[in-house]
């Protein structure tokens, strides 16, 4: 049944669908050429919540799709600190392939990149700010040369948009810029 929801929603979501291409940066997987739904490097592409498969209006913990209303009732995904709620964590912190927008929307061999991986774009890349663009961000260069662009998206707490990505739960819409496995 989640197969054929799956595949139901990815035809759904089909016409935010575009070619996306993988940048060899150097690093351990390779990185798409563009956010998932959009249409160029410098568009945003669609905001989601962490593990949802579709943008919204408002992003909060009441509509989240892996709890039940509030902080006390996380279903799936729970991995926030314990002493902001009484349920217990799960530990979950890699999405399976049926709640992953980047592997519903482009395949069983894109996938929303791990901890480590986010972590090896840091350390290993050279980022440099664009502001004369239509759409200012970063230009992330790998160490072999090649490059991708990493629109300045912000997030949605609520329905409000904003940068401070160190205040992020997994409620909140962000974008996602998928990666896939070298060959």
């Amino acid at each position: 049944m989640k197969r054929i929801l799956s595949s139901v929603l990815s035809l759904l979501l089909a016409h935010l669908m575009y070619a996306q291409h993988a940048v060899d940066l150097g690093l351990s997987v390779l990185w798409a050429d563009r956010n998932v739904g959009a249409d160029s490097s410098g568009s945003p592409g669609i905001f989601v919540s962490w593990g949802e498969l579709e943008p919204k209006s408002e992003y909060l913990m009441s509509n989240y799709r892996f709890c039940t209303g509030d902080f006390c009732s996380p279903t799936k995904y729970y991995a926030y600190n314990p002493d902001e709620v009484l349920t217990v964590p799960d530990g979950k912190t890699v999405l399976e392939p049926d709640d992953d927008v980047a592997t519903v929307m482009m395949g069983s061999s894109w996938r929303t990149p791990l901890y480590d991986e986010l972590m090896e774009l840091t350390r290993e890349c050279q980022w440099d700010w664009v502001e004369d663009d239509p759409n200012p961000g970063y230009r992330v260069t790998g160490p072999n040369g090649n490059s991708i662009f990493l629109p300045a998206a912000g997030i949605y707490t609520g329905f409000i948009a904003h940068t401070n990505f160190k205040s992020t739960r997994r409620f909140n819409g962000c974008t996602v810029r998928a990666v896939c496995n070298r060959p």
